[in-house]
């Protein structure tokens, strides 16, 4: 996997607090206009000028990404942001409940996330693609990194160790409890090296990298071929040893007009149904159901498929229940399926189910990084909403500028 230096667009000196925001994608307009009320200079006002906008205006991609490239170049030029001289690398650190993962920041090739040495877990919707290609074009800029994985790297440690003993440019610690640690790398040919050979997996951004391969395509459509910025799109990688994966919950309106009753018989037929003292499984096969306040423990009474993709408990929820009891077809698209974080927990579920928000919900055991590499080794997807990764990474704290 090969991974560039670049010229970064950073936050001045001091200033990274300020300007570090929640990705654009996992907030909504009033919590982004919540968040920019309590911090004037966030990012969210590049990558979600929206949040300014009044209820009553629907989504405009032309008119976002406008705003989004005014707000990018005033404060470049007000000095809040600064575009580095020289090209480099750098470490990020995010640490949080006494766990930490240090990632390398670079610009990574559309040709190798296309080619496959850069590998996807879902699928992606083709009007978030159009958004977010239409965002990068008109800012002439990567606003949010791509996090990825890496399998494991021989001397990455003692690397890590070395650099991180030094001071750090910033460091500081978000709302949300993460402290969130940058250091500039000064050899970065040293660190390009121990990627080399490695395959790259994208844990969470599948949008904005394949965002990043359709911007590069209609930029050389309209302007002809530029340069190699073109072809690259802002990252994060880690080893995925030190990466948290939550499970991705699923809720459900209805019963698609069954009692509860007729629907833990229907559920019987599948799985082995029995009380639970709480909705937390205890490892893979062990679904757990909230269902008229009672948790309940599924067992599948036949086991799960060998395979990679069929194994996995959110497949199994899938093609088990959702599908052929429920009735929810295409989980990208049935309003009915209410995906739910993993940072949320089952209460969460539970609190649904108790408010009538919805009618049941299924807490699921969160998918390992070996199974999620397992599943891109074998050349297949994972069902949408399949993982949730935390800590989020924060945006502003670099910006990869399309330079023709």
């Amino acid at each position: 996997m090969r991974i560039d230096a670049f010229r970064a667009v950073r936050p001045a000196a001091g200033r990274e607090p300020e300007v570090a925001s929640p990705p654009y994608d996992v907030v909504d307009r009033a919590q982004a206009r919540d968040w920019v009320s309590a911090r004037p200079r966030s990012f969210l006002r590049i990558t979600r000028p929206d949040y300014a906008w009044g209820e009553e205006v629907g989504a405009d991609p032309v008119r976002l990404a406008e705003e989004g490239r005014s707000t990018l170049d005033a404060d470049l030029a007000s000095g809040l942001l600064t575009q580095d001289e020289t090209p480099g690398l750098f470490l990020y650190r995010l640490e949080k409940d006494g766990r930490a993962q240090t990632g390398l920041v670079g610009a990574f090739q559309t040709a190798e996330y296309e080619g496959g040495i850069i590998h996807r877990h879902e699928s992606t919707l083709r009007r978030k693609e159009d958004e977010r290609a239409r965002h990068i074009q008109t800012l002439m800029a990567h606003t949010g990194p791509v996090f990825l994985m890496s399998p494991d790297l021989p001397g990455w440690e003692t690397r890590v160790a070395e650099l991180t003993a030094t001071p750090p440019y910033f460091d500081f610690r978000s709302d949300a409890g993460v402290r969130h640690t940058g250091w500039r790398i000064a050899d970065p040919g040293s660190w390009q090296a121990c990627f080399a050979d490695a395959p790259g997996y994208v844990a969470d951004g599948h949008h904005r990298a394949a965002a990043a391969v359709r911007a590069a395509a209609a930029l050389d459509a309209e302007r002809g071929p530029g340069g190699p910025s073109r072809a690259r799109f802002l990252g994060v990688v880690f080893p995925a040893r030190e990466l948290r994966i939550l499970g991705y919950h699923r809720l459900v309106r209805d019963l698609a007009g069954q009692t509860p009753e007729a629907f833990r018989a229907a559920l019987a037929e599948a799985f082995e149904v029995t009380e639970a003292a709480d909705g937390t499984p205890s490892g893979p096969g062990d679904l757990r159901m909230v269902l008229e306040g009672r948790w309940y423990r599924l067992r599948p009474r036949t086991p799960a498929p060998a395979d990679p993709v069929g194994g996995l408990d959110v497949s199994l929820v899938q093609d088990r229940i959702l599908g052929p009891v429920l009735g929810v077809g295409d989980p990208r698209s049935d309003d009915r399926l209410v995906c739910v974080g993993g940072i949320h927990g089952p209460g969460a579920l539970e609190r649904a189910v108790a408010g009538g928000q919805a009618a049941v919900g299924f807490a699921l055991h969160p998918v390992s990084a070996d199974g999620l590499m397992a599943v891109c080794d074998a050349g297949r997807l994972m069902p949408p909403k399949s993982t949730w990764f935390e800590p989020k990474l924060m945006s502003g704290l670099w910006v990869h500028r399309i330079d023709d």
